[in-house]
């Protein structure tokens, strides 16, 4: 869903607003201009292998998107209902194809994009910019693991040390970001400046990660047991731990369009339309985002507690 946090000139510049593309100093002009696109945001299209990769990512990643929606609004339909048959095959299509490709070519667009310079544009900063989106990726990675892949994937040491090493590494990096932008926050007496507004939203944002990454974590150091020297994992009430997950997915899904929508300052949140410099101020932005995460998460908080209260062997057995 990156395709919303690029802005770049379009073919006819004169009609656009657009300044000059030599500010654009970390752009090669001659592609921007002939490829240039501008949906909503502020990042460019710095070459063709980032273009190339922002359509396959945003292709699978909408799809992706649109198959999740039918998951959740179509759950009480006799055909489509949780763990029927055509609600297996859906999940199947997107687990298999549309979020693999679409992750992943987010993830290589990140890679890509480090090679440039900090734009003059950019709404976050590089080194920010690059460890959230990483960290969104590899937990969102993690998350569809736990929840599309679950029976299968946890078969064997080497499987479920994956999964262990890939929730660790996501909260190291968490733990990283904090750093940085705590770091930032500490040394940068400017509040009114662009980097610490983010920094302040983003501190309070991310903090949505510590709840999958850690109870999916200890979820699985739980439940996972040596079994004739080989690590089994046992005892895991696997629906549950299903709707939990796509629960968290739900939500990270959710919150990349909304990222880039509310910290739009070219279309939207302008000061011709009575803005500041930097759009919206950063509590509302904050607001904007956290809202409809808890309002996703609360109807499936009964389901964390007793998933957190069954690895703890304090569930009732009835």
């Amino acid at each position: 869903m990156d395709a919303l946090a690029e802005n770049t000139p379009c073919h006819n510049c004169a009609h656009t607003g657009l300044k000059d593309l030599s500010a654009f100093d970390d752009v090669d002009a001659s592609f921007t201009e002939k490829n240039g696109r501008m949906p909503i945001g502020r990042y460019p299209i710095v070459d063709g292998t980032h273009l190339g990769l922002l359509v396959f990512h945003e292709f699978f990643s909408w799809a992706f998107a649109f198959l999740l929606l039918w998951q959740w609004l179509n759950r009480k339909r006799e055909n489509w209902a949780f763990g029927s048959a055509g609600h297996v095959r859906v999940g199947r299509i997107a687990t298999r194809v549309f979020m693999p490709l679409g992750v992943g070519a987010g993830l290589l667009m990140v890679v890509n994009r480090l090679q440039y310079d900090g734009h003059i544009n950019n709404n976050f900063p590089n080194p920010l910019l690059a460890r959230l989106i990483t960290l969104y990726g590899l937990s969102f990675l993690a998350c569809w693991s736990q929840a599309l892949l679950t029976k299968w994937i946890f078969r064997g040491t080497a499987a479920i040390g994956c999964i262990f090493c890939l929730h660790l590494i996501n909260i190291g990096l968490l733990i990283e970001t904090y750093r940085w932008m705590i770091t930032e926050l500490a040394t940068n007496p400017d509040e009114a400046s662009k980097e610490w507004k983010i920094c302040a939203e983003m501190c309070f944002i991310a903090s949505a990660f510590f709840l999958w990454e850690l109870s999916n974590l200890y979820v699985l150091v739980k439940h996972t047991h040596r079994k004739a020297g080989t690590l089994v994992v046992r005892g895991l009430d696997w629906v549950r731990h299903h709707r939990l997950n796509m629960t968290y997915i739900t939500i990270l899904t959710l919150f990349a369009p909304n990222l880039f929508f509310i910290h739009d300052t070219y279309w939207l949140f302008t000061e011709e339309n009575g803005f500041s410099e930097h759009g919206i101020v950063w509590w509302g932005r904050m607001l904007w985002l956290l809202v409809p995460s808890v309002l996703i998460f609360l109807p499936q908080s009964m389901f964390f507690v007793a998933h957190l209260r069954a690895a703890r062997g304090l569930e009732s057995r009835g």
